[in-house]
Protein backbone atom coordinates (compact mmCIF):
# COMPACT_ATOMS: atom_id res chain seq x y z
CA UNK A 1 0.00 0.00 0.00
CA UNK A 2 1.76 3.27 -0.87
CA UNK A 3 1.50 6.48 0.46
CA UNK A 4 1.14 10.35 -1.34
CA UNK A 5 0.53 13.66 -0.14
CA UNK A 6 -3.01 15.19 -0.17
CA UNK A 7 -3.63 17.73 -2.96
CA UNK A 8 -5.22 19.93 -0.48
CA UNK A 9 -3.79 19.37 2.96
CA UNK A 10 -0.19 17.94 1.92
CA UNK A 11 -0.84 15.14 5.10
CA UNK A 12 0.32 11.85 3.57
CA UNK A 13 -2.86 9.59 2.40
CA UNK A 14 -2.77 6.02 1.24
CA UNK A 15 -3.79 5.26 -2.49
CA UNK A 16 -6.39 3.49 -1.70
CA UNK A 17 -8.28 5.74 0.17
CA UNK A 18 -11.26 7.26 -1.12
CA UNK A 19 -10.78 10.66 0.59
CA UNK A 20 -8.09 12.34 3.30
CA UNK A 21 -8.49 11.07 6.73
CA UNK A 22 -7.35 14.70 8.01
CA UNK A 23 -9.41 17.34 5.67
CA UNK A 24 -11.88 14.85 3.92
CA UNK A 25 -11.22 15.87 0.69
CA UNK A 26 -11.87 13.19 -2.23
CA UNK A 27 -8.84 11.55 -3.72
CA UNK A 28 -8.46 10.58 -7.39
CA UNK A 29 -9.05 6.70 -7.27
CA UNK A 30 -7.19 3.50 -9.64
CA UNK A 31 -3.60 3.81 -11.32
CA UNK A 32 -3.33 7.06 -13.84
CA UNK A 33 -0.86 4.95 -15.37
CA UNK A 34 -3.47 2.01 -16.26
CA UNK A 35 -5.78 4.94 -17.34
CA UNK A 36 -3.89 6.16 -19.92
CA UNK A 37 -3.08 2.40 -20.57
CA UNK A 38 -6.65 1.85 -21.13
CA UNK A 39 -7.31 4.93 -23.11
CA UNK A 40 -4.44 4.06 -25.54
CA UNK A 41 -5.78 0.71 -26.25
CA UNK A 42 -8.70 1.77 -27.10
CA UNK A 43 -7.57 4.65 -29.45
CA UNK A 44 -5.56 1.87 -31.64
CA UNK A 45 -8.92 0.07 -31.60
CA UNK A 46 -10.53 2.76 -33.04
CA UNK A 47 -7.92 3.66 -35.62
CA UNK A 48 -7.97 0.11 -36.85
CA UNK A 49 -11.43 -0.31 -37.03
CA UNK A 50 -11.65 2.78 -39.18
CA UNK A 51 -9.10 2.06 -41.69
CA UNK A 52 -9.97 -1.51 -42.50
CA UNK A 53 -11.46 -2.31 -45.91
CA UNK A 54 -14.88 -2.61 -46.36
CA UNK A 55 -15.93 -5.80 -46.55
CA UNK A 56 -17.38 -7.37 -50.04
CA UNK A 57 -20.57 -6.01 -50.58
CA UNK A 58 -23.10 -9.04 -50.65
CA UNK A 59 -25.94 -9.19 -53.33
CA UNK A 60 -29.31 -7.23 -52.25
CA UNK A 61 -32.01 -9.07 -51.71
CA UNK A 62 -34.29 -6.62 -50.31
CA UNK A 63 -37.78 -7.07 -52.14
CA UNK A 64 -36.87 -3.71 -54.24
CA UNK A 65 -34.13 -6.05 -56.10
CA UNK A 66 -36.23 -9.23 -56.78
CA UNK A 67 -37.63 -8.88 -59.87
CA UNK A 68 -41.23 -9.73 -59.51
CA UNK A 69 -43.98 -10.71 -62.58
CA UNK A 70 -46.49 -7.98 -62.57
CA UNK A 71 -50.14 -8.85 -61.17
CA UNK A 72 -52.65 -10.12 -63.16
CA UNK A 73 -55.89 -8.49 -63.74
CA UNK A 74 -57.94 -11.03 -61.42
CA UNK A 75 -54.85 -10.41 -58.39
CA UNK A 76 -55.59 -6.70 -58.71
CA UNK A 77 -58.55 -6.45 -58.73
CA UNK A 78 -58.77 -9.13 -55.50
CA UNK A 79 -55.83 -6.62 -54.18
CA UNK A 80 -58.67 -3.25 -54.75
CA UNK A 81 -61.18 -5.05 -53.00
CA UNK A 82 -59.35 -5.84 -50.14
CA UNK A 83 -58.58 -2.12 -50.09
CA UNK A 84 -61.93 -0.96 -50.29
CA UNK A 85 -63.31 -3.80 -48.18
CA UNK A 86 -60.60 -2.90 -45.24
CA UNK A 87 -61.80 0.71 -45.80
CA UNK A 88 -65.32 0.26 -45.73
CA UNK A 89 -65.26 -1.81 -42.22
CA UNK A 90 -62.87 1.31 -40.49
CA UNK A 91 -64.94 3.69 -41.70
CA UNK A 92 -68.95 2.14 -40.64
CA UNK A 93 -66.81 1.08 -37.06
CA UNK A 94 -66.14 5.06 -36.82
CA UNK A 95 -69.57 6.21 -37.91
CA UNK A 96 -70.88 3.34 -35.40
CA UNK A 97 -68.95 5.21 -32.82
CA UNK A 98 -69.80 8.18 -33.09
CA UNK A 99 -73.45 7.48 -32.46
CA UNK A 100 -72.95 5.14 -29.94
CA UNK A 101 -73.72 6.34 -25.60
CA UNK A 102 -70.76 5.10 -24.70
CA UNK A 103 -68.32 4.19 -27.04
CA UNK A 104 -65.63 2.54 -24.74
CA UNK A 105 -68.20 -0.17 -23.21
CA UNK A 106 -68.63 -1.42 -26.71
CA UNK A 107 -67.37 -5.42 -27.10
CA UNK A 108 -66.74 -5.62 -31.10
CA UNK A 109 -66.86 -8.34 -32.88
CA UNK A 110 -63.10 -8.57 -34.79
CA UNK A 111 -64.12 -6.77 -38.12
CA UNK A 112 -62.53 -9.25 -40.21
CA UNK A 113 -65.71 -11.54 -39.66
CA UNK A 114 -68.24 -8.71 -40.57
CA UNK A 115 -69.65 -9.50 -43.68
CA UNK A 116 -69.45 -7.11 -46.30
CA UNK A 117 -71.05 -7.28 -49.98
CA UNK A 118 -70.60 -5.12 -52.76
CA UNK A 119 -72.85 -3.54 -55.30
CA UNK A 120 -70.89 -1.20 -57.88
CA UNK A 121 -69.51 1.47 -55.65
CA UNK A 122 -70.93 0.78 -52.63
CA UNK A 123 -70.28 -1.97 -49.63
CA UNK A 124 -72.71 -2.87 -46.99
CA UNK A 125 -71.53 -3.97 -43.83
CA UNK A 126 -73.20 -5.91 -41.12
CA UNK A 127 -71.13 -5.04 -38.02
CA UNK A 128 -72.53 -6.67 -34.53
CA UNK A 129 -72.15 -5.65 -31.09
CA UNK A 130 -72.86 -4.80 -27.20
CA UNK A 131 -72.22 -1.94 -25.52
CA UNK A 132 -73.86 0.17 -22.59
CA UNK A 133 -77.19 2.15 -23.20
CA UNK A 134 -78.16 5.39 -21.66
CA UNK A 135 -79.38 3.50 -18.98
CA UNK A 136 -76.11 1.82 -18.42
CA UNK A 137 -77.45 -1.61 -19.46
CA UNK A 138 -75.31 -4.05 -21.89
CA UNK A 139 -77.21 -4.30 -25.27
CA UNK A 140 -76.73 -6.28 -28.09
CA UNK A 141 -76.81 -4.16 -31.56
CA UNK A 142 -76.40 -5.37 -34.89
CA UNK A 143 -76.17 -2.47 -37.83
CA UNK A 144 -75.91 -2.29 -41.16
CA UNK A 145 -74.10 0.36 -42.56
CA UNK A 146 -73.98 1.08 -46.34
CA UNK A 147 -70.64 3.57 -47.63
CA UNK A 148 -69.84 4.42 -51.26
CA UNK A 149 -66.26 4.46 -52.64
CA UNK A 150 -65.14 6.83 -55.20
CA UNK A 151 -61.50 6.85 -55.84
CA UNK A 152 -60.14 7.74 -52.77
CA UNK A 153 -62.79 9.23 -51.13
CA UNK A 154 -65.63 7.29 -48.56
CA UNK A 155 -68.70 8.61 -48.21
CA UNK A 156 -71.90 7.20 -45.76
CA UNK A 157 -74.92 5.98 -47.83
CA UNK A 158 -76.99 4.78 -44.78
CA UNK A 159 -76.75 3.54 -41.03
CA UNK A 160 -79.20 1.43 -39.98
Amino acid sequence: MAVKPCKDCGQPVSTSAKQCPHCGKPQKSGNPAAQLTGAAVLGILIAVWLSSPDPEPTPDRSSAAVEKAPKTPEQLAAERQRVRTGAARGYCREVIEDNLHDPDSADWEPSYKWPVSTRDDQLTVEVSLRANNAFGGKVFNTYTCVVEIQGNMIGLVSLE
